[in-house]
């Protein structure tokens, strides 16, 4: 929750209704983003956010079918959380995996610029969108 607007002669209540609380589709891989990495790894993806994020974690929720679809998938108000955790989580594998790839083309190559080109080439296929 966000204090940056907060003004003390107003009163604030807690929403906790049945409306709207972000985005809710049908489809799971609309929470995926767009990078041509999450394409090719997109089916795995999808079953890591059925397993994790609806089973263990309860980050997501399934809603009430509608007319459009027999069912869909929303953000758990009480769990929203836990998506620091999991940007956290994600931010530290990539920069893992870009330091251990610099590290070991330095080490083959004896280069600083070739260890810069490829730590700048794979944060490029990191944010890569199609």
């Amino acid at each position: 929750m966000s204090f940056s607007s907060y003004q003390e002669d107003r009163e604030f209540e807690l929403y906790s209704g049945p409306a709207s609380f972000g985005y809710k589709t049908s489809n799971l891989e609309d929470f995926i983003a767009a990078t041509i990495i999450n394409k090719w790894l997109c089916k795995h993806i999808v079953e890591l956010l059925e397993v994790k994020l609806l089973e263990h974690y309860e980050l997501l929720r399934l809603h009430p079918a509608t007319e459009h679809s027999e069912v869909e998938y929303g953000i758990n108000p009480e769990k929203v959380y836990l998506l620091t955790e999991l940007r956290l989580s994600y931010n530290t594998i990539w920069v893992s995996l870009n330091l251990t790839i610099d590290i070991m083309v330095f080490v083959f190559s004896g280069s600083l610029v070739a260890a810069l080109t490829t730590g700048a080439f794979v944060e490029f296929i990191r944010r890569f969108k199609f």
